[in-house]
């Protein structure tokens, strides 16, 4: 447990710590000591007789001996001229030392205790006042209450306080030594109110989201007392790191913006039009490092350490914006937000205490992706899938919504799971068997004589099966649509990204369904009958291919119909009307069906399975 708490970084550590905390804290082995102010503190002679004998254990013991005061003049010990602590001190406290403890000399032991108090860091030192001006900037009840949606008053204030407070709230794991400060957070600005308070309307905008190049705009209205009022349409980026362009990153940067070019000491009240950063910076405080692997996760940390930085109050609330303002078609330009966290007024890693096995083996699992190069397979796909998509639907995906898209539910797991392995091509087919000895044959087409790649595999062999598969597919979907693209490799990796539209431009939801389906299973029979040819030695007919295919489209058909069912399976049952549109069109016989076809019998699609010819005699 000590080699884990090692390699991931466990420590204790805060902004600012709480004087209860700072005494509660063990005096021996200090965390926050110095290798050499331990040694220091070893070599003194005294420091057995504090642990042994004066039985002291934490901070609140040591300060109690080293603040020792006269019982009768209540001022502190007498030293001698030579600087050392008298030995016969009369008062009681040190007669009890020397009869009920043993002490033999109270004076050096109060010197001692003296200089581990020194020692102790800035940050834990009891005796050094933090200006963090928690006590003056905190809370007042009836900010408290309104916080916690007591009242009439929507509006919620940010919290100031950074102090810790609870022991169990100081451990935290995956922490950087460059987070580590053994100072306190100070906040430098005026406590005194710099003018009226500032109102910001924040409405952010994402065009293309999803897609490699969408971005992110904030249209931002500034108005105060006595000041004109000013609008900004800022198009946002960042310099620490991409982040996935979303409606809450461009307010976060919107925000961000506003705390970088407002006085620390100006109050400022947000608007926005969704309740998002009153309940990240407020409400939902304390559940935000329960989710670290959010895209956002490092973007609100570092407009979290510059609100803890503000010496006013920070206000959200949620209104509705005025068509005037929305209506403003002022050109956008291009801003640059310092990302970067303070240092003082950032907190390393995640609490200990957010966590659970679960999300510290994500957490992990990510650390060391990002420490892992990307696999040169893996980027070349990701590409073409893009640029397939962009050439067929005028559609640029980003890598998040492509790896997003190999989780889609239209699709059974063991296909999900084939889309992913083909992306990261993963299979033992082509050069992979080059490597081996007496194997090398496994990588060259059995049919074709040509290197043996997935895209050969699943588009241009020459088994019957291949050309079967794709023609039933083309067949079914000119039943009821007529534009049948152009299959390539990154289209068929990218399936369950179509993007087909209507004259007006909007999406088909029952189309881009059925190509996913279609598609996707056309693919994973396609790798079924090979390995049966190769490994298994079972060439397939086109009859059987035929009938197979038509088997594995009825079986995507009845689980459609089976997960429509809201009544077995509640929240998790599929859209019923959005199964029908995915389906009607390509049944058979499906005049004499009813109109709500999810719970007739007998429910097929409009192929009919060819005759098995097994031969005469």
């Amino acid at each position: 447990m000590i080699t884990a708490a090692k390699k991931f970084h466990l420590t204790f550590t805060a902004l600012s710590i709480s004087k209860e905390i700072q005494l509660q804290m063990p005096v021996w082995n200090h965390l926050a000591m110095t290798d050499a102010n331990l040694e220091r503190i070893r070599k003194k002679k005294n420091t057995s007789c504090l642990r042994q004998n004066h039985r002291v254990k934490t901070v609140l013991d040591i300060l109690q001996i080293a603040h020792r005061t006269s019982t009768n003049y209540r001022r502190p010990h007498i030293l001698n001229p030579s600087g050392v602590g008298r030995k016969n001190c009369g008062c009681p406290p040190c007669q009890r030392d020397r009869n009920e403890f043993h002490c033999r000399n109270p004076g050096e032991c109060i010197e001692t205790a003296k200089l581990i108090l020194q020692c102790i860091p800035p940050k834990w030192n009891p005796e050094v006042e933090n200006l963090d001006h928690c006590d003056t900037l905190a809370l007042t009840e009836e900010e408290q209450l309104a916080n916690k949606g007591v009242g009439d008053d929507k509006t919620l204030t940010f919290d100031p306080d950074y102090r810790l407070t609870d022991m169990s709230h100081g451990f935290r794991i995956f922490a950087s030594d460059d987070y580590l400060q053994q100072t306190a957070a100070k906040r430098y600005g005026s406590l005194l109110t710099n003018g009226d308070e500032l109102e910001a309307q924040i409405h952010a905008r994402v065009s293309k989201p999803g897609q490699a190049n969408s971005e992110m705009t904030a249209l931002i209205h500034l108005r105060q007392p006595n000041q004109v009022d000013q609008t900004l349409a800022l198009r946002l980026s960042f310099t620490e790191w991409d982040l996935y362009p979303s409606f809450n990153t461009a307010l976060l940067g919107g925000l961000l913006h506003i705390i970088s070019s407002t006085p620390l000491n100006t109050p400022l009240k947000v608007f926005t039009t969704s309740d998002f950063l009153g309940k990240t910076f407020v409400k939902n405080r304390c559940d935000i490092e329960k989710h670290p692997l959010e895209p956002n996760f490092r973007l609100v940390q570092t407009v979290i350490s510059r609100l803890n930085e503000r010496t006013a109050r920070t206000r959200f609330t949620q209104s509705k914006v005025t068509d005037a303002f929305l209506l403003q078609h002022l050109p956008p330009h291009t801003i640059l937000l310092d990302a970067a966290s303070d240092l003082m007024f950032s907190l390393p890693g995640i609490r200990l205490k957010a966590g659970n096995q679960r999300l510290f083996t994500k957490v992990i699992m990510d650390i060391k992706g990002k420490l892992r190069p990307p696999r040169k397979s893996t980027t070349c796909n990701l590409e073409r899938i893009r640029c397939s998509l962009g050439d067929e639907f005028k559609f640029y995906p980003s890598d998040s919504a492509i790896w997003r898209s190999m989780r889609c539910t239209d699709i059974n797991r063991l296909t999900r799971n084939f889309l992913w392995k083909c992306v990261h091509e993963t299979f033992h087919v082509g050069l992979f068997w080059d490597k081996v000895n007496n194997f090398e044959h496994f990588g060259e087409c059995s049919l074709c004589r040509v290197p043996e790649t997935m895209e050969h595999i699943l588009l241009d062999c020459n088994s019957p099966s291949v050309h079967t598969i794709w023609q039933l597919a083309e067949f079914i979907w000119s039943q009821r649509y007529r534009d049948w693209p152009s299959l390539n490799w990154g289209l068929l990796l990218g399936c369950s990204l179509s993007k087909f539209k209507s004259n007006r431009g909007k999406a088909i939801r029952g189309k881009n369904r059925f190509f996913t389906i279609i598609v996707s299973s056309s693919m994973q029979l396609i790798w079924t009958l090979r390995n049966e040819r190769v490994l298994e030695r079972k060439p397939t007919t086109t009859t059987e291919a035929r009938n197979r295919w038509l088997a594995v489209i009825n079986a995507a058909l009845t689980r459609d119909r089976i997960l429509a069912n809201k009544a077995r399976f509640g929240k998790f049952s599929r859209n019923k009307r959005l199964v029908l549109e995915t389906w009607s069109g390509v049944l058979h016989n499906e005049e004499a069906l009813p109109e709500d076809w999810i719970c007739a019998k007998e429910v097929l699609v409009g192929i009919r399975p060819a005759a098995r010819n097994n031969g005469v005699g």
